[in-house]
């Protein structure tokens, strides 16, 4: 077996990859396992092609419990399923697709994340304060699980807001997070001569929004992919206060709503 390849992530820990599988020259299976520079365990850890299994439930019986991976039960849980991207570049061998599968269907990307943390913080800037707090922990470094375990009467609180459950939410940026530091790892330089980005840009628009941006203007001026021209958004009277009830009864979160209605929001 290959030796690992080592990446240096933007909080500092290192990212050692093994290659598990190869076919015709190209890799099929790797694992990532993500180590503090001062510790010998890793601290996150997961094989692509895979699933992750996460519980719903964070108390028992009035008492909190350990927040962390575990194997589909009745209790209910979140289920995230990672494949092998077709990410093509120098950094790209190790690129990595997440897509929820429970507790609700999602595809994140860029707009649809940003987007339901929009939703929280206009239904209460408070809340919005308490996610974006949430999500400087998970830019930083620290393992969604401690971060869950130890915010779980934020997190409940989080929940009665609309939008999807923050825990998934929280899980989903934090792959995220790791897959663009692989993909554009912010010790190497670009062809301009620049450091990739790594997880910046995507902080970046939460941070962003949470200081008063719009989330198409700062999808934008990050120059990612949507799918709507602002300047040529419209909708009917009707799919309107649809797309408001849905919201508001927490239903569907903002882009679920639109998408329901024909507009598509989101590469």
């Amino acid at each position: 077996m290959p030796k690992p390849v080592k990446r240096t992530l933007k909080t500092g820990d290192i990212a050692r990859i093994t290659i598990l599988e190869k076919e015709n020259n190209k890799i099929k299976r790797f694992k990532v396992a993500i180590y503090d520079k001062e510790k010998d365990k890793p601290k996150i850890e997961f094989e692509v092609p895979s699933k992750l299994y996460l519980p719903l439930k964070t108390y028992n019986k009035g008492m909190l419990i350990e927040f962390k991976p575990i194997k589909p039960s009745s209790y209910g849980w979140i289920e995230i399923e990672l494949r092998k991207g077709r990410g093509k570049g120098k950094y790209k061998e190790f690129d990595f697709r997440v897509t929820l599968h429970r507790p609700e269907k999602y595809t994140p990307s860029h707009a649809r994340l940003l987007f339901d943390f929009y939703t929280r913080l206009k239904h209460d800037k408070k809340i919005g304060e308490e996610i974006f707090k949430l999500i400087e922990g998970i830019y930083t470094g620290t393992p969604v699980e401690d971060i869950i375990t130890k915010n779980q009467i934020a997190i409940e609180r989080i929940n009665k807001t609309p939008g999807m459950d923050i825990r998934a939410f929280l899980k989903l940026l934090e792959l995220i997070f790791i897959q663009e530091d692989l993909n554009y790892p912010p010790d190497k330089k670009n062809s301009t001569g620049k450091y990739y980005e790594g997880r910046d840009k995507t902080f970046n628009l939460f941070r962003k929004v949470k200081n008063g941006k719009k989330p198409i203007e700062a999808l934008m001026e990050a120059d990612l992919k949507i799918k709507l021209d602002p300047s040529k958004f419209s909708i009917n009277i009707n799919n309107l206060i649809e797309v408001l009830v849905k919201v508001y009864n927490n239903e569907n979160n903002v882009i679920e709503a639109l998408e329901e209605v024909g507009i598509k929001i989101g590469s």
